[in-house]
């Protein structure tokens, strides 16, 4: 029996790409302090489709997604789509998808999030506050 999960993967530039004539200086810059993050459904359990299936058809993904995107400003839109290519200047994390804050935050205990609010400022408590309640509205 399989069950569907969602994963994310995190895609990060390594260092090295800032050194790349192949990429333009601010672009790359961007690449390296900005990761990517893919989210991804999945079946767990019994599948014929492997865990390395899955991270080579991110990293491929990736690979074409910016070739597309950016065109010549990425490798000179010629980056070839390959896993070699991307283990030379990215780096693949997975992990569970991501909790929700308001979820997280509405589970605590009294005494667990008021000690969490303490920790700020006026108008972070506030939010927080807010958060908690039904009358959650972005700020």
């Amino acid at each position: 029996m399989s069950f569907v999960h969602h994963y994310c993967y995190t895609i990060a530039a390594k260092p090295i790409l800032l050194n790349c004539t192949e990429v333009d200086r601010g672009f790359a810059e961007l690449l390296v302090s900005d990761p990517y993050v893919y989210r991804n459904r999945e079946f767990i359990g019994k599948s014929l489709i492997t865990d390395g299936d899955h991270e080579q058809f991110i990293k491929l993904l990736f690979l074409a997604d910016m070739r597309t995107e950016y065109e010549s400003h990425f490798f000179g839109g010629t980056a070839p789509i390959a896993v070699e290519f991307f283990d030379k200047w990215w780096t693949l994390t997975k992990s569970d998808e991501p909790q929700d804050v308001k979820s997280v935050v509405m589970r605590l205990r009294t005494v667990d999030f008021e000690e969490v609010v303490g920790s700020f400022s006026d108008a972070m408590s506030e939010h927080l506050h807010r958060l908690r309640s039904d009358d959650a509205r972005p700020s």
